[in-house]
């Protein structure tokens, strides 16, 4: 039986959702480059396309895509990224996607280009941006083999694999968005909710 989520809340009109384990942030759009990187207050890295947040903040920021005005980002805390792309089973699916014995940060390098040349409408989808924003391997092996048909759930990505832990994982998402949008409604800065996360 396959179960829908009806309110998906990981648009692009909503904010990111936080991958604990992975310790990274769903890509989001935004419609201005500058008013991100403005609202952040971050400086930008050019020769690698990346922004890193709050001078000496354990989060960065990499830009994926910019067309047009808008701009796809990945916020992420580099150690947690780093362990949980060592995880074997990340590990091994990376592998399978050509990503052997790299550092996190040609890792990063090579998704924004295959993201960047998907958007383009050069190569298919870089089914390896998954493993980054933390969806697990079983599930992200399924979408490809099934096309993204055939799945138990759709939520925040479609489930393949265990379905009890990606429902407690949507929910903690659902948790981490409500709060957020709590935090910056009562005036708080976001350096100051990311620092408390």
């Amino acid at each position: 039986m396959t179960y829908e989520r009806r309110d998906l809340r990981g648009s692009t009109e909503a904010p990111g959702q936080w991958n604990e384990e992975a310790g990274s942030f769903t890509v989001c759009t935004a419609s201005h480059r500058h008013q991100i990187i403005e609202s952040f207050k971050c400086a930008c890295r050019s020769e690698r396309r990346s922004v890193k947040l709050f001078e000496g903040s354990p989060v960065c920021c990499r830009v994926l895509y910019e067309f047009r005005g808008r701009l796809s980002i990945l916020l992420y805390r580099p150690g947690m990224l780093r362990a949980y792309l060592e995880r074997e089973d990340v590990k091994r699916l990376m592998a399978s996607f050509g990503y052997e014995d790299l550092g996190l940060e040609e890792t990063l390098d090579r998704i924004a280009e295959g993201y960047q040349e998907h958007m383009d409408g050069k190569l298919g989808f870089p089914h390896e941006i998954g493993l980054v924003l933390g969806y697990p391997p079983v599930d992200v092996e399924g979408f490809i083999k099934k096309g993204g048909r055939d799945f138990l759930y759709s939520g925040y990505w479609k489930v393949y694999g265990n379905l009890e832990d990606a429902l407690k994982t949507f929910e903690a998402y659902d948790r981490a968005r409500d709060y957020v949008i709590s935090m910056t409604g009562n005036g708080n800065e976001i350096r100051d909710i990311l620092a408390a996360s």
